[in-house]
């Protein structure tokens, strides 16, 4: 079995319950070798689901805590629009990779954000779904907040932002 195949299914397997990494248990369940089952237990893919399976859980309970609703079916649905949406901010359209530049160099410092993307509601109003959701940068999901709609942010304050930060990088301007 390839690699990608494997990774399909060990999404949909995670989409059932708990992240799972024995190499007895993939052995077993995926009709592996010992050493093919160890290097999927040890591989970047691995990582990878296990990251999102950790992003996926926390929005979720993080949602039931403030009392929003979760519309996403489950991981593998979560999964697969998470990785549909890029590599760049919704709003903004800067690479997050820039973005991890410029809080790396410290030209951008906060105790609260980082270069990390955001899983953003384009309506406040609304749940966290395929269609209401979106990956932002720290600097535009701290900007828009709930007081406009997606649109008028991204038209009105999304390249000012994307501008900002790629003069921060370019040494055009500094924030200090």
């Amino acid at each position: 079995m390839d690699m990608q195949e494997l990774v399909k299914k060990h999404i949909k397997f995670t989409s059932q319950g708990d992240f799972i990494r024995s190499v007895k248990t993939l052995k077993a369940r995926y009709n592996l070798s010992d050493s093919e089952a160890e290097a999927f237990a040890n591989s970047n893919e691995m990582e990878h689901i296990k990251l999102m399976k950790s992003k996926f859980t926390h929005k979720q309970s993080s949602a039931k805590r403030q009392g929003i609703k979760f519309g996403f079916k489950d991981f593998q649905e979560f999964y697969y629009w998470y990785e549909a949406q890029g590599d760049r901010c919704y709003y903004c359209n800067t690479e997050f990779a820039l973005l991890k530049k410029v809080f790396a160099k410290e030209l951008l410092d906060s105790k609260k954000f980082n270069s990390t993307p955001h899983i953003e509601r384009k309506d406040s109003n609304a749940g966290y779904s395929v269609d209401n959701c979106v990956l932002t940068c720290s600097l535009c999901n701290n900007a828009k907040s709930d007081m406009m709609n997606a649109e008028n942010f991204k038209n009105y304050f999304g390249k000012a932002i994307g501008k900002f930060v790629a003069d921060l990088y370019s040494d055009v301007i500094t924030n200090k």
